[in-house]
């Protein structure tokens, strides 16, 4: 069996999406052991597995593409409309799309792989306030392409249920998340040498987001100033993990950041997921107010280093969070209130490591494309 993958976001740093395809691939190469595998990508990335099982195949195009790297429109349209003629002169049994809606077409003329897709979310469908116009437009034209998949896996029951509401449409499975065994509760010292590489001083609670409207990050740095002014508090640091990139979120929040009250407010940018683990172990909580998730790594990575967390009161962060997390509206009101509850929890959480093991995802994703490959299941729509 060949199983083509579309495996344009394992370059560069891998976030939420890059990470859960990575980790389901590295499974994925024991569970489907007769399997070769050919990723594919606009530009080269780095991947450590060298057996003859696995080709890398780069557009050709690749210098040309590169040069629009930093903008999102440049992966997503080679996606859609460049990968079908890199896949075509590929006998594939199967093809994996690993981010819905943008899936290649390589359908249409019945000449190409069953598909095999993804989809993480539906943010144009549940927070459409929360996209630039162009991006609300492309979700909304592009959503008909999962209709084309014989296949459509889910990374939440959430985004499952939303897929029936919102399109009619059943999803074959649901392929959560897993955590790594990286992810665990780390020494002091550890702990002690990844704050002094970062310049973080203890107590600090600690939020990892993107520069995305959706992750909330205005309202939670007004939360966290008004917490810290409420109750005198002047010795607590907020610890921002994620993606600088410029935006017109962002710059609300960085006008946010020059105020004085904003002093105790770090924002580390990108750190790597070898330092994740120290920095939620000694963190005094997780903050994770978005509007919308899919699923809401973070919060399953925080419990397993038993870090307390307080997330938005969401189908998807439910499921992320079980029993251990403090759910509020992601309002600044919600988020102060939350903020006293987190500081005055004594629980430590932890994660059930067989429920939320990426083999076990993998076991689930492995059945669905050999399904696929064998041609049990038709197209979704």
């Amino acid at each position: 069996m060949i199983v083509g993958v579309e495996a344009r976001l394992l370059s560069g740093n891998k976030t939420g999406i890059g990470r859960y395809v990575f980790e389901l691939l590295r499974n994925l190469e024991n569970l489907l052991p007769k399997a070769r595998f050919v990723l594919y990508s606009p530009w080269p990335f780095e991947w450590k597995y060298s057996s003859d099982r696995w080709h890398i195949r780069i557009d050709p195009l690749a210098d040309l593409l590169s040069k629009g790297r930093s903008r999102w429109f440049t992966k997503n349209l080679w996606a859609i409309l460049m990968l079908p003629r890199l896949v075509r002169v590929d006998r594939l049994d199967v093809f994996w799309a690993t981010q819905a809606p943008f899936i290649p077409l390589v359908r249409d003329d019945n000449a190409g792989p069953p598909v095999v897709t993804t989809l993480h979310d539906l943010p144009h469908r549940v927070a459409p306030r929360t996209l630039r116009r162009v991006s609300l437009a492309g979700h909304l034209i592009l959503e008909s392409r999962l209709r084309h998949a014989h296949a459509i896996v889910t990374n939440s029951q959430g985004t499952a249920e939303r897929l029936k509401t919102h399109l009619g449409l059943d999803a074959t499975a649901v392929v959560n998340p897993g955590v790594s065994s990286e992810f665990a509760p780390k020494g002091a010292t550890e702990i002690a040498e990844c704050l002094r590489r970062y310049g973080v001083e203890r107590p600090y609670l600690l939020a990892v987001a993107s520069a995305d409207k959706r992750k909330n990050l205005e309202a939670l740095v007004k939360a966290f100033m008004d917490f810290c002014s409420l109750n005198s508090v002047h010795n607590l640091t907020l610890a921002i993990v994620g993606d600088v990139r410029q935006s017109k979120a962002l710059r609300r929040v960085q006008r946010l950041l020059n105020r004085k009250e904003a002093a105790s407010i770090r924002w580390l940018g990108f750190v790597a997921d070898s330092d994740l683990p120290a920095l939620y172990s000694g963190a005094e909580g997780l903050l994770f107010p978005s509007l919308y998730e899919g699923f809401g790594m973070p919060v399953l990575e925080a419990r397993a280093c038993g870090t307390p967390v307080l997330t938005s009161d969401l189908p998807e962060t439910r499921e992320a969070g079980e029993n251990d997390a403090i759910y509020v509206t992601p309002t600044v009101e919600g988020i102060v209130s939350g903020i006293g509850q987190l500081l005055s929890q004594s629980k430590r959480p932890s994660v059930d490591r067989d429920r939320w093991s990426w083999r076990r995802s993998a076991e689930m994703m492995a059945s669905v494309i050999e399904e696929v490959a064998s041609g049990r299941r038709t197209l979704t729509g």
